[in-house]
């Protein structure tokens, strides 16, 4: 596993655990709360990279997307976590990755419990994205990594037959 800051193109994979929840009818007023988003991405990134690391909620990368919600994002060490919140689908979708130990079970708790989700899915991998932690272009990737999201989110069409 490579160094999260020393990340080339060409590295941008590592193996690990990767945690992907993707969380549906959340609680309006968890969502809402932009604050507690960050805090939830800088503790969860803080207990799986556990080390010593002088995490603030100001160390995540934040991108607002408006009404339509916003996106938030944490580089430590060797573990990252994207966080993406759409206000008016009431959707919420976590991405964390890390080649460290990641109690897949707790991250899901924790998930739940934070957003008051009511439908989720869930996927664990072997490998993931090593995000980059520089902030502007960490801000950029989570920019684009959002549209694609939103659409993983979006309730599916009626299907006729």
């Amino acid at each position: 596993m490579v160094d999260s800051h020393m990340v080339s193109a060409n590295e941008s994979f590592g193996y690990g655990t990767q945690v992907c929840l993707d969380g549906a009818s959340a609680d309006p007023g968890a969502i809402a709360n932009v604050d507690g988003a960050r805090r939830f991405v800088r503790e969860l990134v803080s207990t799986v990279e556990n080390a010593c690391h002088d995490l603030t909620d100001a160390s995540v990368v934040m991108v607002d997307a408006g009404p339509d919600g916003y996106s938030v994002a944490l580089v430590a060490g060797e573990t990252c976590a994207t966080l993406h919140v759409y206000v008016e689908l009431r959707g919420v979708a976590l991405q964390l990755f890390s080649p460290h130990h990641v109690p897949a079970g707790n991250v899901t708790e924790l998930f739940l419990a934070t957003f008051g989700i009511g439908r989720y899915q869930s996927g664990v991998r072997g490998r993931g994205l090593v995000l980059p932690s520089e902030r502007a272009l960490l801000a950029r990737m989570l920019s684009g990594q959002r549209s694609y999201t939103r659409l993983r989110l979006l309730p599916a069409e009626p299907v006729t037959l």
